[in-house]
């Protein structure tokens, strides 16, 4: 039963117990009303002496009646009995009603015993009135006073009545009803404060569950149930259960620490239905009842969000870092008090100064002397207002001026300001400027590619490119590679006319590459038709009349050069915004590649195995499963060819587990010679090797590469230790669909084939 049930049970028995009493006390009033009206008292009905002598009386004056008629003997004996049994009522008369009393016996006794005397008769009949007066006056008498009795009775039982029902009324009112206010008051408060912890508990977004003083699961609410899985099965359970092992020490020790009255924050993972581990701050506090502690409620928000959060503004603040560093723009930061705490690369081509001779120094470094004095000042106007657009002179390393087109920008965290950015732009550069939206454009569609999640690695690079000959009006584009006096081509744009493919390698242009290398920022030439770019590039057979390249910096290491050439002499000539935008496009594409690199790292380690570099078991798998596809489409066969190499455990045994890695490299490079390109060879595990061949059309080419394979382990193996050893290996094939119809079971035939090989090669020795 809930509290306003038991409430609304508490006003109704205080009701009906008013009521009953006075139900109780109108119906004695009202029966009482009921016999004076309509039930008069008789005599014989007033008190027991009353009664007893009425009755007296009545026996006589009826015995004196009989008397009269002395055929009715047989009455007159029971009067007589009756009078001589009624011989203690004579106490009740008055002494002269006694005497009198006695002589009406006697007389009664007289004509009882000689019945025919009349003189006896006449002398009972005689008495008769004066007996009939005597039991009238009694029985009026003893009604008067009975009735007079009645009355007071009854006045005093409405009386009693009335101040009955008044003090009812009264206690109803000023007691009964008062104190069910403030019993309902109280329950009200209780049930409104369990009402608001229910629904503070049940609706917390925190995760929340009660204990018992030993740690079992009381009770969980439902974001605990939803993140966490709690089921009723948990209740009663240890809350170890959905602790990750690693935290559990910790969360016992807050768990004591709250079961002493002292509550605790730790920061730990929960483990969910999924043994997925899940980062929350939890919080333990005592339940306290009566200075005693009888519980712990816990309560944990899910930080999996805020470490996202984390992730998030980290790749921010690298994104800020990359935008700063490789704006064509120079920035420059200060505190409130002008000290310079940032500079970027921009800023330090311009001002002639290194980001270290500036970080430290005061902002008037930068600033003529005939505006020194103020500089201060300006800067502290500009930390506390808006951005705005300032034409500003900065002041060399070489001690020339340079105007700027400057914005300058509060940096405002948490609402306070922590200094300006200031950015600018070379106003020398006229005619740059004048084409600001073309650049602009340019620069958003370059960062557009950068930020785009749906293009990575090698794409992106090969959209840059594309992006970089349409922006720059150039027909070709690449970047290459350096590396032993070569550039190998990486990524090409441009016709397809066969000059420079993809992994086409060359030795550098001299002229043109020594320009690229040597330089830090981007390198261009309006006219290649002059020396000495003029010769080297009929040297080389090379159509190119300008060109306009950069570094490609990859892990702070040169890793080769992005170039764009063009057939014709650049009219316009290269203006400093398209060295800009090379310098960017370099640092994009640097990035792109040491993004992909680490892709490509990651999946070698995933799907490559370590010690040979060939495909492990999982990509093979993959291989075969794409491979069995695309050949129930073209009908064509797909074979599986298990290699077991034959004495290889001497060699391990003898010469050394390093002599054994040297046999599998080079096992792994035999058969790698002995296939196709599109084939694939994989080592599965310790000597075990599996090739997948491809696009077969019919089994003379299975045959024929299993030959090669064998062929290929025939000549010996000579160690780095000058030992030489001989190694062998047995082949067992299967084909698709002949011998199976998904990866599984043609890995399983070819093993068995494998092993028959062998067995057969054991029984022949």
């Amino acid at each position: 039963m809930d509290d306003a049930g038991a409430i609304r049970r508490l006003r109704v028995a205080g009701a009906i117990a008013v009521l009953t009493i006075a139900l109780l006390t109108c119906a004695s009033a009202a029966f009482l009303a009921w016999r004076y009206t309509t039930a008069p008292v008789r005599a014989d009905m007033v008190n027991r002496s009353g009664l007893r002598r009425g009755q007296s009386v009545f026996v006589l004056y009826r015995a004196e009646r009989l008397a009269r008629f002395p055929n009715a003997t047989g009455d007159l004996d029971a009067a007589i009995a009756t009078l001589e049994k009624s011989q203690n009522a004579l106490h009740d008369l008055s002494p002269q009603d006694q005497a009198f009393y006695e002589r009406f016996i006697a007389a009664a006794k007289a004509v009882a015993a000689h019945p025919r005397d009349a003189a006896l008769r006449d002398a009972l009949e005689a008495l008769g009135p004066q007996m009939y007066s005597i039991f009238y006056d009694t029985t009026v008498g003893y009604s008067t006073d009975a009735n007079s009795q009645r009355i007071r009775s009854y006045r005093t039982s409405m009386t009693v009545s009335a101040i009955t029902l008044i003090v009812l009324g009264l206690l109803y009112v000023f007691v009964i009803r008062p104190g069910e206010r403030v019993v309902a008051a109280k329950v009200k408060e209780l049930e409104e404060r369990r009402q608001r912890f229910a629904a503070m508990f049940d609706n917390s977004s925190e995760m929340m569950a009660v204990y018992d003083a030993q740690g079992r699961i009381v009770r969980g609410n439902r974001s605990a149930v939803k993140r966490l899985g709690f089921a009723p099965e948990m209740v009663g359970r240890h809350f170890t259960t959905h602790v990750a092992p690693q935290d559990r020490e910790t969360v016992e020790l807050a768990f004591s620490q709250a079961a002493a009255g002292r509550a605790s924050e730790v920061g730990i993972s929960f483990i969910d239905v999924a043994s997925d581990e899940i980062p929350v701050l939890a919080s333990l506090s005592p339940i306290i009842v009566d200075d005693r502690v009888v519980g712990v409620v816990g309560a944990a928000r899910d930080m999996t969000s805020e470490r996202q959060f984390e992730r998030e503004l980290l790749r921010g603040r690298e994104r800020f870092r990359s935008l700063f560093e490789t704006s064509p723009n120079a920035i420059v930061a200060f505190t409130p008090e002008g000290v310079i705490t940032e500079v970027n690369v921009a800023m330090e081509r311009l001002s002639g100064y290194r980001n270290e001779e500036l970080v430290g120094k005061h902002a008037s470094v930068l600033v003529p002397p005939e505006f020194r004095d103020d500089a201060s000042e300006r800067i502290l106007r500009f930390a506390g207002g808006e951005a705005r657009s300032y034409h500003l002179e900065l002041r060399t390393r070489g001690g020339t001026n340079v105007s700027l087109e400057a914005d300058v920008l509060p940096i405002v965290i948490e609402g306070r300001s922590e200094g300006v950015f200031l950015i600018g732009k070379d106003l020398t550069r006229e005619e740059a400027l004048a084409r600001l939206d073309q650049r602009d454009e340019r620069m958003r569609a370059l960062y557009r590619i950068a930020s785009s999640p749906e293009i990575g690695g090698s794409a992106q690079v090969d959209t840059a490119i594309a992006l970089g000959a349409q922006a720059l009006d150039m027909e070709y584009g690449f970047v290459s590679r350096l590396g032993d006096g070569l550039s190998t081509v990486e990524h090409r744009f441009g016709p397809d006319d066969g000059l420079l493919p993809v992994h086409a390698s060359f030795a550098t242009v001299e002229s043109i590459g020594e320009n690229i290398v040597a330089s830090p920022c981007a390198t261009a030439v309006n006219d290649l038709t002059v020396e000495p770019y003029a010769s080297d590039l009929r040297e080389r057979g090379l159509p190119w009349k300008s060109f306009i390249g950069g570094r490609v910096i990859v892990g702070n290491a040169p890793y080769g050069l992005l170039v764009f050439c063009s057939e014709r002499v650049r009219r316009p000539p290269f203006e400093q915004s398209d060295r800009d935008f090379i310098d960017l496009m370099c640092a994009l594409i640097g990035s792109a590649i040491a993004r992909q690199q680490l892709q490509d790292e990651l999946s070698k380690m995933a799907f490559h195995d370590a010690l040979t570099g060939l495909a492990n078991r999982a990509l093979l798998e993959e291989h075969l499963t794409r491979a069995i596809a695309q050949a129930g489409r073209t009908k064509d066969l797909v074979a599986v060819h298990y290699l077991d190499l034959n004495r290889f455990k001497p060699v391990n045994d003898l010469h050394g587990h390093a002599a054994g890695d040297e046999v599998l490299r080079e096992a792994a490079r035999r058969f790698t010679a002995a296939v196709r390109a599109q084939d694939v060879v994989a080592r599965i595990g310790g000597d075990e090797f599996v090739v997948l061949q491809t696009g077969v059309r019919d089994d003379d080419q299975v045959r024929s590469l299993a030959t090669r394979l064998r062929v290929s382990m025939t000549e010996p193996f000579t160690l780095a230790s000058g030992v030489t050893v001989d190694v062998g290996v047995s082949v067992g094939t299967a084909v698709f669909p002949r011998d199976g119809v998904d990866a599984p079971a043609l890995l399983r035939f070819a093993d068995g084939a494998m092993y028959r090989e062998k067995e057969l090669r054991r029984t022949a020795v």
